[in-house]
């Protein structure tokens, strides 16, 4: 039996976590984690609700290189076009399917860094947006997304097709009143071990001058990331209110729940009301979302008689 299979073995048949396989076999939690996924995320595959139907959710992160400039001076200034000696391009990024083992990524080789180009790795990332249906990143709606979209029209590529987003900075700053939003200290909050890769500018900054071990850890960086955020995401999916419905991509005979697809409801004596409207609401007993049914309790003789304030 080779490592890998020895870790997904391990990983996918017992209860182990990562730190508990990577004792086992003598290796480290990063290895593991390639292979199997982050512990959090593989439990919860396991506990039985995983539908195939369910939408395939991409978890990504992308590294970018920063730009070069003149400037006469520091701090606050304008940079115009004419100043720029070098505009930034993708370094590398790192994705995974939800409830899936393994993880893809895609790296410049050095001297793609030094001349910012990184054709050569954009078409890995946009085939796999191509096969989801949700897309998961931290600051995407600001950073991931619209740099990629730049990147595939740079590149000659099409716009990918349609999918959701869910961002999980945003809903982080929705939900929770942090000190900080950064991915590793929203993990911290979670409880998540987060064994994060320690990095500082100094990385970028070999990376763009070609060191290939640079970026071979930058590469690392970035997959460390994807299996954190995968971790963040599982902790967070019960909490956001504004999830992708997973019931639209499912033919299902009974509600399910629209932030997990899991089937096992426990519907609460508190209903769901709004001002014209109750509606019977329930737990998921998977992530612990609350959700509503679409049929209102009201019954038509009560909604006629129901008054309501005015609106100014």
């Amino acid at each position: 039996m080779t490592f890998k299979d020895q870790i997904l073995k391990l990983a996918w048949e017992t209860n182990m976590t990562n730190e508990d396989i990577r004792a086992r076999l003598g290796c480290s939690v990063r290895t593991v984690q390639h292979f199997a996924g982050g512990t959090l995320a593989r439990i919860k595959a396991k506990q039985g609700n995983i539908n195939k139907q369910l939408p395939r959710v991409l978890i990504l992160d992308v590294e970018t290189s920063p730009m070069e400039f003149y400037g006469w001076h520091l701090f606050k200034q304008t940079v115009m076009p004419h100043q720029v000696k070098k505009s930034w391009a993708m370094l590398s990024w790192a994705a995974k399917f939800l409830n899936e083992p393994g993880v893809y990524s895609g790296v410049v080789n050095p001297q793609e860094a030094i001349d910012r180009k990184d054709a050569s790795i954009m078409n890995g990332i946009y085939q796999l947006i191509e096969e989801a249906d949700i897309l998961v990143a931290h600051n995407g709606k600001k950073f991931d997304f619209k740099r990629l979209n730049y990147r595939f029209a740079h590149n000659g590529l099409n716009p990918p097709s349609p999918y959701m987003v869910i961002d999980t900075l945003t809903e982080s700053r929705k939900m929770f009143d942090l000190p900080s939003h950064k991915l590793e200290e929203v993990a911290k909050a979670l409880n998540i071990d987060t064994r994060k890769i320690n990095t500082n500018f100094d990385l970028w900054i070999r990376c763009v001058h070609g060191n290939v071990h640079a970026l071979e850890e930058m590469e690392g960086y970035n997959i460390q990331d994807v299996y954190l955020l995968e971790d963040v995401y599982m902790a967070m999916r019960g909490w956001i209110k504004s999830h992708p419905n997973m019931g639209l991509y499912v033919e299902a005979n009974e509600p399910i729940c629209p932030n997990c697809g899991c089937i096992e409801l426990e519907y609460n004596p508190k209903p769901y009301t709004t001002h014209v409207s109750k509606f019977k609401s329930f737990s998921c007993l998977s992530c612990g979302a609350i959700g509503r049914l679409r049929q209102s309790t009201v019954g038509k003789k009560a909604r006629k008689n129901l008054a309501v304030s005015v609106a100014r």
